[in-house]
């Protein structure tokens, strides 16, 4: 949850108190388009009758995987879009109720501090490879 908020009030401008713990980058965010790819490829290893070549399945769940991330990509491209909104609901709605907790106020300045020094070190990064 602290991660969250304060990737969140970074993001946004704003306090990390006052942020949602929920996040639209979330890992919990993979598993609606991971379900819907996992159908897909299952339905076309069917329709091909391949479900038991170990190879097509293979492929099929590579496949799966790498689409879920791309619409996952996607998602996060287009907060806003009907269609993103309804792939992101189950893994909000995950981060509500179970996987994410409200912080208390000592673990958000550690999430602060460690925020602060990440874009620290990107910033020194970013200046030792421009110089």
């Amino acid at each position: 949850g602290a991660e969250h908020k304060s990737i969140a009030a970074y993001e946004q401008g704003s306090t990390a108190a006052a942020a949602n713990k929920e996040h639209a980058r979330c890992g919990t965010n993979l598993l609606a388009p991971l379900a819907a790819t996992s159908l897909l490829s299952n339905l076309v290893l069917r329709r091909a009758d391949a479900q038991r070549n170990p190879l097509a399945v293979l492929v099929a769940g590579l496949v799966s995987i790498g689409g879920a991330v791309e619409l996952f990509s996607w998602m996060a491209r287009h907060e806003g879009h009907p269609i993103a909104d309804t792939l992101r609901k189950p893994g909000i709605e995950l981060q509500r109720f179970l996987t994410t907790r409200e912080p208390t106020v000592e673990q958000l300045d550690v999430a602060h501090a460690a925020l602060t020094e990440l874009l620290r070190l990107e910033q020194a990064q970013a200046g030792a490879a421009a110089g």
